[in-house]
This record gives structure tokens, sequence and C-alpha cells, in this order.
């Protein structure tokens, strides 16, 4: 009788103990979301609500990855921060997620105007850190309505373009690959996007790859379809032999 006693009692302080510590981890993730929640509503004029807080350690250091809700917008946005900066979130957190949202559609819409068959884009677009101009998010302004008001060069964008192809090794074909990225790349000047400029263009199996780099120290040497082979990363050789092992 003792015995089951005993075991009765260790089952009790096990469970006062589990729910204890659960109850702690609830209350603590609870803290942080209201921390997270009274910064973002006091920068922008939205309410929000984080449903989600998850502790992660790794060697990189102690992160929260968090779910936030935000009032009229329909997809709730995933951040990963570092502890340390819950209670001093940086300037443009969760905005900068709806910046990418709104860039990655731009981006798509200038890729169908042109015929590169493209079948994924990863693209990225922020304000770069030494020409911040403290921008006003109250009123959750648009990527493009910054660039418009502050000028091109506070803004930095970063685009992938996957094709659905190799690269071909006809170099009158390859030309012609030249021609489709110039004038994407054309049209991305003539929108503003080439102040700080991220171009890359990879075919399938990695045949080819295009890097095309517009900053402040790389100046922009692309004036011309004839320009675009500066950009390529593989010799003819190189072009021939990816081919011939896709094809084996």
């Amino acid at each position: 009788m003792r015995k089951i006693k005993l075991i009765v009692f260790i089952g009790i302080i096990g469970l006062l103990v589990i729910g204890g510590a659960w109850m702690y981890s609830a209350h603590k993730e609870n803290q942080v979301a209201n921390m997270i929640e009274k910064q973002l509503e006091d920068r922008m004029n939205r309410e929000f609500h984080v449903t989600n807080v998850e502790e992660i350690s790794n060697g990189g250091g102690e992160y929260y990855y968090i779910t936030v809700e935000m009032g009229g917008v329909k997809k709730p946005f995933k951040k990963e921060m570092f502890k340390s900066a819950a209670d001093n979130l940086p300037r443009y957190a969760i905005i900068d997620e709806l910046w990418t949202r709104q860039y990655e559609k731009e981006v798509q819409k200038i890729v169908k105007e042109h015929p590169l068959n493209i079948k994924r884009i990863e693209s990225n677009v922020g304000i770069v850190h030494d020409q911040d101009p403290n921008v006003d998010i109250q009123n959750l302004p648009t990527i493009e309505e910054i660039r418009k008001q502050y000028g091109k060069k506070v803004i930095y964008d970063q685009i992938t373009l996957y094709t659905n192809y190799p690269y071909p090794t006809d170099p009158e074909l390859q030309e012609k690959e030249d021609e489709k990225i110039f004038n994407i790349l054309k049209d991305m000047k003539d929108r503003d996007m080439d102040n700080n400029l991220s171009l890359s263009i990879q075919y399938t199996k990695y045949t080819q790859r295009y890097e095309i780099l517009i900053n402040d120290y790389q100046k922009d040497k692309y004036h011309s379809p004839e320009d675009m082979k500066k950009a390529r990363l593989k010799t003819q050789e190189e072009v021939i032999e990816s081919n011939e092992e896709v094809q084996s």
C-alpha cells in the first residue's frame, strides 16, 4: 500500500512540475506576443495578433519564430528573429515581409511580358541600410511609393529567375538568350530597379547562369544585348559539357 501511495505521490508531483513548466512557457510566450504586437501597432495604423511564438536554439544563437496576423491582410506572416530583438524590433519588421509579397507580384508581371520561359522566381526587396530615409510606415506605403518618394538609391532589388530549359549550345541561340535577358533588364531599368540590383538567371541543371550586379561599386555595363556576354558565368566549353551531362 505504501508503495502505491508513493507512486501516486510521485505521479502527482510530476504532473505539477510539467503543468507548472507549461504554464510558465505559455505565460512567457504571451508576454513576448504582447510586446511584439504593441510595437507593431505603435508603428503601423493596424491591429496585429501574434498567434504563435516558438523558441529555437542552434549554433547561430537563440531565436523566436513567430506567426503574425495583420489587420486587412489575409495571409499571416512568419518571421524569425533573435530573442534579443523582440523588445526592440527592426524598424521595418513585418512590413518588409509585405513589401516582399508586393514585389514578387511586380517581378512576375515584368517576367510574363518577356519570352523567357521561367519556372520559378525568387525575389527580395528592401531599404538600403546606409540610405535609410526613416520612412513613415503608419499608412503602410508600398515599396513602389517609397521608390517614387525617396528615389531608387534607397531601395535594393534582388531577383533570381530559374528557367525550365537548358542553356543552348548554339552560339546564335545564345545570342537570342542574351537579347531576352537584356530586354528584361531594360524593363527593370525603366522602372528604376537598377541602383542596387542583383539579377540572376539560372538555366536548368545549371547549364548556364547570368549574374548581373549594378550598384555603387559595380557600375552599369549592360547597354546592349552584346554586353550580356559579360554576365555569363560559364564558358562555351563548360556549357557544352553541362549539356552533355544533362543528356547522359
